[in-house]
């Protein structure tokens, strides 16, 4: 594993609403781009997943993955999707090549000012950016 000092941010793709996801291209002992952002823009451009010993596989069936996802939405779970790339970064668009690393859920409690604030943003027609299930 390669300390902090050993590496260096070559690239970088900002988060935006528009596309989901923000990446990260390092360089160290070697070259990796770090993807995190929309579990289900994350899992649907990954080309091979890492299995349960950290081997590389090809793509497998991702309808199980989905239920789960679909799963910890239902329980008001906010899902984040992490990967990795040898690839680099090029413009605005996630790289070829994308290993798949995580798909985690978190609870963000909701403050007393979010449901007013949410339900103007509905009826006003403007989208959350969440999962509407």
């Amino acid at each position: 594993m390669a300390k902090k000092d050993d590496l260096q941010v070559v690239a970088d793709i900002p988060f935006n609403s528009a596309y989901k996801f923000s990446a990260t291209q390092v360089d160290g002992s070697r070259s990796l781009t770090l993807v995190k952002g929309a579990s289900e823009i994350v899992i649907s451009s990954c080309t091979h997943y890492l299995d349960n010993e950290g081997k590389t596989q090809p793509p497998n069936d991702h309808d199980e993955l989905k239920r789960s996802m679909a799963e910890l939405s239902d329980r008001a779970m906010r899902l984040i999707g992490l990967a990795y790339s040898e690839e680099p970064i090029n413009g605005t668009s996630l790289p070829e090549k994308i290993k798949s690393g995580f798909v985690f859920g978190f609870r963000d409690e909701m403050r007393p000012q979010s449901k007013p604030a949410v339900l103007s943003a509905q009826q006003a027609g403007k989208p959350r950016g969440d999962d509407y299930r």
